[in-house]
């Protein structure tokens, strides 16, 4: 009961798979769905089981047929892909409603199926690049030593006196225009100073102490508000409730022993700067890696299934917007903006597919593959960052389908080292 499979090209990212299932296998569906039915559908007037096959058939019949059909078209598509090596790029969908299904003949369908492109790829070893120059400046180091002991201040409440510019400030702000409450926050940190929360408001502020309330009015700037407020009067009621300002450490051989790595400010500064470098080589290496791409980009013309953009277009377009809303714009920009996010969206997808299977055939023709100790590996890289066992992560990868999402981030990884040490590469001056 061999399936007949036969598939033709019909488009440079399109297959259409002509299938005939055998009049055997489907008279061998039809008893196998029937003997089913007799033993459990329920019949009026007929006791369970007993019911002639003609009444089964009279009272589902259809839908009998229509989940064989369904079965069919299912097992032996999959089948025909398998077979015949067809990656499809998106789902197909089948109608089987106007399908024939009798006894004693063949099932006949055909599926027109989205398919990658089979690109004919050149001219990628040799490319010429420009290499930015690595430099870490001390002024560089100085700042990364600052943004460190940064992070180690301290935060002291301030008895005394009242607030100052540069306190950082916990306060209660109700702010109104035109009678219209347009801002209330309960207990805000600010760190005060001549151009926080808006220009001019900390002015007002210098000299209360923790309990007290000041009102005061204020013209709003031109710049960095919503743009119905801008240069309208508002009234503001302020409450403080602390006051605490910042100590900075010093950079001394005990604050570095006290982080646990260092012996002395001297090995602090040193591994600074190689965290500097290090940093610097990535970014280096990252924008010699899109030029690469643009080089790609530049000389291949990739056809992209149409239906596989129009879903990475969508899904990268909603990302895009949750993302806007999470940094404070409102819906209502983004929804005034939809058309523009949707067009932005799908060209930067158009460039990944196109990237994607420009670096499949270079994989390809150059048998750059991975082992399934590199991909265990990764899933433990994976697991340690999610501090999760390996096991459980790779088990949960599997079952979201996105273990061959992890092997080709692998093969990208080798093929761009391919393609850079193919390449040629020149050092900026500057």
């Amino acid at each position: 009961m061999h399936t007949e499979t036969k598939v033709e090209t019909v488009g440079p990212c399109r297959q259409r798979v002509v299938i005939e299932v055998p009049a055997a296998r489907v008279d061998e569906e039809l008893e196998r769905a029937y003997a089913r039915a007799e033993r459990t559908a329920a019949i009026p007037g007929f006791r369970l089981g007993k019911a002639p096959r003609k009444v089964i058939e009279l009272h589902h019949g259809s839908e009998i047929r229509a989940d064989i059909k369904r079965n069919l078209v299912t097992g032996s598509f999959m089948e025909a892909l398998k077979r015949n090596g067809i990656e499809p790029a998106a789902a197909p969908s089948v109608d089987v409603v106007g399908l024939d299904l009798s006894p004693g003949q063949p099932f006949r369908f055909a599926v027109e199926v989205e398919v990658w492109p089979d690109l004919k790829v050149s001219g990628y070893t040799g490319i010429k690049l420009t290499k930015k120059k690595i430099e870490v400046r001390d002024e560089d180091v100085d700042g990364y030593i600052r943004m460190i002991l940064d992070r180690h201040a301290e935060f002291t409440p301030v008895e005394g006196r009242g607030l100052e510019e540069g306190d950082f400030a916990l306060l209660d702000i109700r702010g109104l225009a035109s009678g219209a409450v347009f801002d209330e926050k309960k207990g805000a940190w600010i760190k005060t100073g001549p151009e926080a929360y808006c220009a001019g408001f900390c002015g007002n502020l210098y000299g209360a102490k923790p309990g007290e309330t000041r009102d005061f009015t204020l013209v709003l700037p031109a710049e960095g508000i919503r743009e119905e407020l801008r240069g309208r009067e508002a009234s503001f009621t302020v409450s403080v409730r602390e006051i605490k300002s910042k100590r900075v450490p010093e950079l001394t051989d005990d604050f570095c022993r006290g982080l646990g790595a260092y012996a002395n400010a001297g090995e602090m500064r040193a591994s600074a700067r190689k965290d500097l470098l290090d940093c610097a080589e990535a970014e280096a290496r990252e924008d010699l890696i899109r030029q690469i791409d643009d080089y790609l980009l530049g000389r291949h013309t990739v056809p992209l299934p149409p239906t596989r953009v129009a879903i990475n277009a969508t899904s990268l377009a909603e990302e895009t917007a949750a993302r806007l809303l999470g940094q404070g714009v409102k819906k209502e920009d983004i929804l005034d903006r939809k058309e523009e996010l949707m067009a932005t969206s799908r060209r930067e997808t158009e460039k990944r597919l196109a990237l994607r299977c420009i670096y499949a055939q270079i994989a390809r023709r150059e048998r750059i593959e991975v082992s399934p100790d590199e991909v265990e590996k990764r899933v433990g890289a994976i697991a340690g960052r999610l501090m999760r066992d390996p096991a459980e992560v790779k088990a949960s990868l599997e079952k979201d389908d996105a273990l061959d999402a992890v092997r080709e981030g692998i093969v990208r990884e080798k093929v761009e080292a391919f393609l850079l040490d193919k390449a040629k590469v020149k050092e900026s001056k500057e």
